[in-house]
This record gives C-alpha cells, structure tokens and sequence, in this order.
C-alpha cells in the first residue's frame, strides 16, 4: 500500500509483528498504524484515514520499522518539528 504520496508498507497486518497479540487500546501502537488507519473496513469500504492524508513523517517511519523488522520501537513526534 503507499501512503502519504509515496511511502510504501505492506497491505496488511504481517504475521510477525509484535504487536499483533497485544491489548487494543488507544495507546497501542496499532492506533496509529497505517495499515489500521487506511485499510478499508470489510463491507462498507470505510476508512479512518484515507493513504493519502496520512502524516508523512509517521508514514517514513512506519516504513523504517517495517523494513528493520519490527524490532524496538516506534519513534512517532507528537508535533512537527516547527509546529
């Protein structure tokens, strides 16, 4: 899937991520995952976040973690930097 204009992760939730089995609360990581923002939901086709409109910085980092293979955590700024 590519969000924010450019950024590609993969289309679902991988088998081996870590946080797979983990509680499902707002704070989870998953809350801001954007495999779980920009997926359409089965039926009805809503999405929370539509890939486009997704944070670029969020986006970027996602992908590094991703590629690393999902090892420690995710470094997510509240804020952009200027902001």
């Amino acid at each position: 899937m590519i969000v924010s204009k450019d950024v590609e992760i993969p289309d679902s939730c991988p088998d081996n991520c870590p946080e797979k089995d983990s509680p499902f609360y707002q704070g989870n990581p998953c809350y801001r995952c954007p495999i779980f923002n920009c997926t359409p939901c089965p039926g009805d086709g809503f999405v929370l976040c539509p890939p486009e409109g997704y944070r670029h910085d969020w986006a970027v980092e996602w992908k590094r973690w991703f590629d690393e293979g999902m090892k420690g955590r995710l470094c997510l700024k509240l804020k952009l930097e200027g902001d």
